[in-house]
C-alpha cells in the first residue's frame, strides 16, 4: 500500500510537470529524465515566462501612459498644455479675444501678427521634417 501511495504522488508530480512544461513551451518532450534535470528545466522555464511577462507588463504600461499623456479634450486643455494654435486673421482674432492667449497663435511670416492672411501660409508650417523653431510651427 505505501509503495502504491509513493508511485501515485510520482505520477501526479510527473504530470504536473509535464503539463507545465508543455505550456511554458507550447510543445512537450521527454527529454529530461533526471529529477536535476527537471528541476533545472522547470526553473528556466519560469524564468523564461517571469521575463516574457515582465516586458509585456512594461510595454503596456509605457504605451498606455503616452496616450493618456497626449489627451486633448477642449480648447482649455490644449492652453493648460501650451500648444500652439494657427488660424487666419479673424478666426486668430476671435479666439484671442475670447481666451485671451495671443502668445500661443503662430505669427505670420510676412507681418510677424497672431494668425495668417493667406491660407496657405498656414500649410507651409505643417510640412514635416526638422524645425528649427518651435514657436512658428502648427
Amino acid at each position: 500500500e505505501g509503495f502504491q501511495h509513493k508511485r501515485a504522488l510520482s505520477e501526479i508530480g510527473a504530470s504536473m510537470y509535464k503539463v507545465y512544461i508543455g505550456f511554458l513551451s507550447q510543445a512537450y518532450e521527454d527529454e529530461t529524465r533526471t529529477l536535476p534535470g527537471r528541476i533545472t528545466v522547470f526553473g528556466f522555464a519560469f524564468f523564461i515566462m517571469t521575463t516574457i511577462a515582465t516586458y509585456t507588463a512594461n510595454l503596456a504600461a509605457i504605451l498606455t501612459d503616452n496616450a493618456q499623456k497626449m489627451k486633448v479634450n477642449s480648447i482649455e486643455d490644449a492652453i493648460q498644455a501650451g500648444y500652439n494654435f494657427c488660424g487666419s486673421r479673424k478666426t486668430v482674432r476671435a479666439v484671442m479675444d475670447m481666451y485671451g492667449i495671443e502668445s500661443l497663435f503662430v505669427p505670420d511670416q510676412e507681418d510677424g501678427l497672431p494668425g495668417f492672411n493667406k491660407r496657405s501660409s498656414i500649410f507651409d508650417l505643417m510640412k514635416e521634417g526638422p524645425i528649427e523653431n518651435r514657436s512658428l510651427y502648427c
